[in-house]
């Protein structure tokens, strides 16, 4: 996404055949079905307002073949989301209920309303996490209980993950994301007879 003239660097080396075979490139920038280059690696440059999808077609010797695109948005810039509530650095106990409140703004659009936020939360432990709020849960001003920890060894490593994503009417959108940790306390262990 920017603003015109647009100049898009595209890199196609990623794509691979199963059956290891050498692959040709084609790719269409402006969606009129004319191959723009035929080169793995190219650049093109946009010059008009609007969403825009550059194709690739990537085909072996044996006529097998397959596409994708990607969008271009010109003259468009995403939303600027804010995560307002549960504020950085806040603590969470297990159990406790808390707010998500969020706002977002656009540079074309001015400020969006609630149904341009969906929300997500994260709970993280070791190396891996589990959904907590399911992604792209729409609106704002929800409320969520602090989960507890999945076992013992997990109460170490366990934070939430808050993420807010705000997307504008062309579809384009970003992402914030906020971490909270639990209130931890020192725990004393003491035994009758001493020791």
């Amino acid at each position: 996404y920017g603003f015109k003239p647009l100049r898009g660097n595209f890199d196609g080396t990623g794509s691979i055949d199963p059956d290891g075979d050498e692959l040709t490139y084609q790719w269409d920038f402006d969606g009129d079905g004319v191959v723009d280059s035929t080169s793995s690696k190219t650049s093109f440059e946009y010059n008009e307002a609007g969403t825009h999808y550059a194709t690739l077609t990537v085909k072996d010797r044996k006529g097998g073949k397959s596409q994708t695109e990607i969008r271009i948005e010109v003259e468009n810039t995403p939303p600027t989301p804010v995560i307002l509530t549960p504020a950085e650095g806040t603590t969470f106990y297990v159990g406790q209920k808390f707010e998500l409140i969020g706002t977002a703004t656009d540079s074309e659009e001015g400020e969006l309303d609630d149904t341009h936020l969906t929300w997500e939360v994260r709970q993280h432990h070791n190396t891996h996490y589990h959904p907590w709020i399911d992604p792209e849960t729409p609106g704002n001003n929800l409320v969520i209980k602090a989960p507890e920890p999945e076992d013992f060894d997990a109460s170490l490593t366990s934070y939430l993950e808050i993420l807010l994503t705000a997307t504008d009417s062309k579809g384009l959108s970003a992402t914030v994301s906020q971490k909270i940790y639990p209130r931890k306390v020192e725990v004393l262990i003491d035994s009758v007879p001493s020791g």
